[in-house]
């Protein structure tokens, strides 16, 4: 054994050897490794100091103390605040999302409102052009026997049940039929 702990020749390329030796109170370590110089190669040696419990406890303290001084440096309380703003301005784009669902929301019930309307006027303009051209036809109906083209339902847009189909029945409506047929036809008028 020599001051620097076991000499031998390890024939490994770069393996590091570690080789326990004491001096004195503290124990130590070597490394020898293998370098390359050239075309020469030669091994050296590195004397290593153990830590030991003591020492790993102090240095551990150190480093607890340094790195809990590291939340008061700029840069790290900067990330703090711009997680902060990045987290407020999530909340908004969140809240402003849901304003703009309940609108949607809201557009689509109206939309669906004025298709309705827009289906309810659609049947009545078209029940409006059967009805004119079947009163077309019905006013060349001069004989009781003649036969009347149905007229259709404002409501519905289908034929009105009960329609009186020649001129013969058209005059032997009560009145109450005669209101029930204009009110299927959406005429306010009095009978």
């Amino acid at each position: 054994m020599t001051k620097h702990g076991i000499r031998q020749r390890n024939r490994a390329h770069g393996v590091h050897c570690l080789h326990p030796t004491t001096e004195g109170t503290r124990s130590r370590l070597t490394t020898r490794h293998f370098r390359h110089r050239g075309d020469a190669t030669r091994w050296g040696t590195t004397s290593l100091e153990q830590v030991g419990m003591h020492d790993l406890d102090h240095y551990g303290a150190d480093a607890a103390d340094h790195l809990e001084r590291c939340g008061n440096l700029p840069a790290v309380d900067g990330g703090i605040r711009l997680m902060e703003r990045m987290d407020m301005m999530m909340d908004r784009l969140i809240a402003l999302e849901q304003t703009i669902n309940r609108r949607f929301d809201r557009v689509e019930r109206r939309v669906d409102g004025l298709d309705n309307k827009v289906d309810g006027l659609d049947r009545k303009v078209t029940v409006a052009n059967k009805n004119f051209m079947a009163r077309l036809e019905n006013s060349i109906v001069v004989s009781g026997e003649m036969v009347l083209v149905p007229l259709y339902s404002s409501r519905t847009g289908e034929e009105i049940a009960n329609c009186p189909s020649t001129l013969a029945e058209l005059e032997r409506l009560s009145p109450q039929e005669a209101a029930d047929l204009l009110r299927e036809l959406d005429e306010t008028r009095a009978v």
